[in-house]
C-alpha cells in the first residue's frame, strides 16, 4: 500500500500503475514531479522536503554523494518552481534558513556558524567542477553571509532585490551556488572540529 500525499488515507494503487506514478504518490519517495503528455505536475512541498533531507544527509555524513538533480530537484523542476510558480525567492530563503537551522541545532561553535565567508571565498576553487557566473556568485555570497550574520531567518523581501532582476538561469545558478556554499561551510566546520 502507498499513502497518498495530502491526506492520511491509505489506498491501494493498481498493479499496472507506472513506476513513476507510484513514486509520485508515495510520500516516502523523493520524486517531486510527474510528466505526462508534455505537461508537468509538481509537488512543491516535496522539493522543500528534498532540500531539507539532503542537507541533513550531508550534515550527518560530509562524504555522502549527493546531486541536486537526483536528490533535490531536476533542472526542469527548478525551472517550474522558479518560473511558473514564481518561487525563486521562497526556495532560496528556505535553503539558507534551513541550512542555518541545521548548523545551529548540531552544536557547531556559534562563532563559526555566524561567521561570514572570507572575502576571497570562491566556490569554484573548492568545487572545480562547478562553473559559475561571477555576478551570481557575488549575489549568492551576499545572501549566504547575510543569513549567517543575521539572528533571524531571512524573508523573501530580504533577497528579492537581488533575485528578481535575474533571468531564470541566473536564479537557478544562485540556488545551486548557495547549496554548495552551505556544503563547503559544513565541511570546513566538521574538519575544524575533527582537528581540535
Amino acid at each position: 500500500m502507498v499513502q497518498s500525499r495530502g491526506d492520511d488515507q491509505l489506498f491501494q494503487i493498481p498493479a499496472d500503475t507506472p513506476e513513476e506514478v507510484r513514486e509520485f504518490l508515495d510520500r516516502g519517495h523523493h520524486r517531486a514531479s510527474l510528466v505526462e503528455d508534455g505537461r508537468i505536475m509538481m509537488d512543491p512541498g516535496q522539493v522543500l522536503t528534498n532540500i531539507e533531507n539532503t542537507m541533513r544527509r550531508i550534515d550527518a555524513d560530509i562524504n555522502v554523494q549527493v546531486s541536486i538533480a537526483d536528490d533535490i530537484a531536476t533542472e526542469k523542476e527548478l525551472m517550474v518552481m522558479m518560473d511558473d510558480f514564481r518561487m525563486a525567492e521562497p526556495l532560496i530563503v528556505f535553503l539558507v534558513n534551513t541550512g542555518m537551522q541545521i548548523m545551529k541545532a548540531d552544536g557547531y561553535p556559534a562563532e563559526l556558524v555566524t561567521k561570514p565567508l572570507p572575502d576571497h571565498y570562491d566556490i569554484t576553487v573548492l568545487v572545480p567542477a562547478l562553473t559559475v557566473n561571477k555576478r551570481q556568485h557575488q549575489i549568492a555570497k551576499a545572501i549566504f553571509d547575510r543569513r549567517s550574520t543575521s539572528p533571524a531567518d531571512l524573508t523573501e523581501d530580504d533577497v528579492a532585490g537581488e533575485i528578481e532582476p535575474l533571468d531564470l538561469a541566473g536564479k537557478i545558478e544562485v540556488f545551486i551556488i548557495l547549496f554548495y556554499m552551505w556544503g563547503t561551510k559544513i565541511g570546513a566546520m566538521k574538519h575544524r572540529a575533527d582537528t581540535e
